[in-house]
């Protein structure tokens, strides 16, 4: 029986393995980011992360990022006086 491993040439499946290691650190990067702009637990966010598309994800992130700057816009400067 033939595998994967036989029928692709080693540059290629060397190449194929980095791109699924990068890949995996930039969704778990993103996971990470999705619960600190939450506030929340990283893996109660891993559970949510997992079962939805990437781009979901990314439209996530984008209007919490979008929530936050605007909040953070509208707080008043503090004085810090000593």
């Amino acid at each position: 029986m033939l595998s994967v491993h036989n029928d692709l040439d080693l540059p290629l499946l060397q190449a194929l393995c980095k791109i699924v290691y990068h890949w995996a650190y930039v969704e778990a990067l993103e996971g990470a980011f999705l619960a600190y702009l939450l506030k929340a637990d990283q893996g109660f966010v891993h559970v949510v992360t997992q079962n939805v598309s990437g781009s979901t994800l990314t439209d996530w992130l984008r209007t919490l990022v979008s929530v936050r700057g605007s909040i953070n816009r509208e707080k008043p400067a503090r004085c810090h006086r000593k």
